[in-house]
């Protein structure tokens, strides 16, 4: 082989492996870029998964809010009743109580002579 076509090998070998560290370099510029979309979709779905409990939470707070509203209507209401059922009663109570003064009236009345007799007196008490 004469010194001239070593030389020409020599240099060929040089540019291969200069192509080789090229193509390493790109290599890992391509996985770096690669990386990074995937580290940018694995950041969406962190997000959506984060603005998904999120809004879990809110909406429990929410519902928390609209039960306590509808207890505290419910309460009114229980109590709106309870306060006629009440009212209902000393009504009741009322009624019970002024019967039977008018029956102790009437029954006094009776014992001392009919209509005529009672606590008026009849015609014998008369204005004085």
């Amino acid at each position: 082989l004469s010194p001239s076509v070593e030389g020409g090998r020599r240099e060929e070998e040089r540019e291969k492996r200069r192509e080789k560290r090229r193509e390493k370099r790109r290599e890992k510029r391509r996985e770096k870029r690669r990386e990074k979309r995937r580290e940018k979709r694995r950041e969406k779905r962190r997000e959506k998964r984060r603005e998904k409990r999120r809004e879990k939470r809110r909406e429990k707070r929410r519902e928390k809010r609209r039960e306590k509203r509808r207890e505290k209507r419910r309460e009114k209401r229980r109590e709106k009743r309870r306060e006629k059922r009440r009212e209902k009663r000393r009504e009741k109570r009322r009624e019970k109580r002024r019967e039977k003064r008018r029956e102790k009236r009437r029954r006094r009345g009776g014992r001392r002579g009919g209509r005529r007799g009672g606590r008026r007196g009849g015609r014998r008490g008369g204005k004085r």
